[in-house]
């Protein structure tokens, strides 16, 4: 999982909807295989697809009507997709000056997949809109009827953090001590009024919202190894303590992860413990 993820980063590609559900993995043709599943959510934010994506939605609406009700889907997701590449793709884009609509479209594109696996800066982001975009928290504006399903009642902060986060985060009580998910609400908060939140998030057109989706990936990876790790039963501090730095609430813990190198320390450090179990430190 840990090769396939960097493989998919090396790629640009975020997958954006890791978890236990979408993993394949069992014996096929004699080996043994791990593999990720439905990519509906990945996304490049690296990449203009503008340019594809006129081609795409040029070559739908020249089909006949009958033909053009089959792709009806994929001329909508299309036209978001390339209204979203419209709006961050400004010469000048900045969070300070776009419309309303347009901060709900980026809203939108942020903030879909499966909420248990959304990591803690997803909710600050959310809070940070909420306050910069008063318009969206209103009882019909797009941030409520957003949390709605999940909270039962309009936007409101607090219960957005312990509701949709803090429950969440206890599924995963590998992950999570309640020690740390104690310090979750004042965390989340905080990054939230940040000054420079923006400029951390919007302050390079080459990596415009990149960060906040790239190691999204891994808080979910993370979470995913977690309920495998207590599905199987495993019982090995140096393995949790891997997966505790994957998904470690603190997004500047987890961009400070190069998945290449994670990926040898945590092999180094798991053949050398098996090593040491099995028969001491020459095994």
């Amino acid at each position: 999982l840990l090769h396939g993820l960097n493989k998919l980063h090396i790629n640009r590609i975020c997958h954006r909807d890791i978890k236990p559900a979408n993993i394949a993995y069992g014996p096929f043709n004699e080996d043994y295989i791990c593999r990720y599943l439905d990519f509906g959510l990945s996304i490049n934010l690296l990449n203009d697809r503008r340019p594809m994506l006129n081609k795409i939605i040029d070559e739908l609406n020249s089909l006949d009507v009958t033909e053009r009700q089959k792709y009806s889907k994929l001329i909508i997701s299309s036209l978001k997709e390339h209204h979203f590449l419209e709006i961050i793709n400004k010469p000048r884009f900045s969070i300070n000056n776009i419309t309303d609509a347009e901060a709900e479209i980026i809203v939108s594109k942020i903030y879909c997949g499966t909420p248990d696996f959304f990591p803690p800066e997803y909710f600050s982001f959310i809070i940070h809109m909420a306050n910069k975009f008063p318009n969206l928290i209103k009882p019909d504006g797009y941030i409520s009827r957003m949390v709605y399903p999940y909270t039962k009642n309009p936007y409101n902060e607090d219960e957005l953090i312990q509701l949709m986060l803090i429950n969440s985060m206890r599924l995963f009580k590998y992950a999570f001590s309640e020690e740390i998910i104690a310090n979750i609400p004042e965390y989340v908060k905080n990054l939230a009024r940040m000054p420079d939140l923006i400029n951390m998030f919007f302050n390079d057109t080459k990596k415009i919202l990149y960060p906040l989706v790239f190691y999204s990936d891994y808080y979910a990876l993370g979470l995913t190894l977690s309920k495998m790790y207590e599905s199987l039963k495993i019982k090995d501090d140096l393995v949790l303590g891997f997966i505790r730095e994957l998904c470690h609430y603190d997004i500047t813990s987890r961009w400070k992860i190069k998945l290449p190198e994670f990926i040898e320390r945590f092999t180094i450090a798991i053949k050398k413990g098996h090593a040491e179990t099995v028969g001491g430190p020459s095994a």
